[in-house]
């Protein structure tokens, strides 16, 4: 186990260290040290419940002020997302990316 030093306070236990250097943390531990805010998370681990990603372990890249929540969220990408601490879980929607068919002559 690690200790936080840098810009987590020193009594939070991390569960270990992202290969960015990233704090990896469980939800209930983001919710704990960023009390009803918008933080920009990085996916580490999840799995899929029905047609929901579900994260497990997650890395927080920073908190982001009310003003700048949709920037953030429109810039987010891949395994990065936007999420308010005042949620239960960090569950996404999946959706299919609708496929084309056309008939060729």
């Amino acid at each position: 186990m690690y200790w936080v030093s840098v810009w987590l306070p020193v009594h939070v236990k991390m569960m270990g260290v992202h290969g960015k250097g990233r704090c990896v943390m469980r939800w209930h531990e983001v919710q704990r040290l960023f009390p009803m805010q918008w933080v920009l998370l990085e996916e580490i681990q999840s799995h899929v419940e029905g047609d929901n990603l579900v994260m497990d372990e997650m890395a927080v890249i920073r908190s982001i002020p009310d003003t700048d929540v949709k920037k953030e969220f429109f810039a987010a990408t891949n395994e990065r997302f936007v999420f308010h601490t005042s949620k239960e879980v960090v569950a996404i929607g999946i959706q299919e990316a609708p496929s084309i068919r056309r008939r060729i002559t």
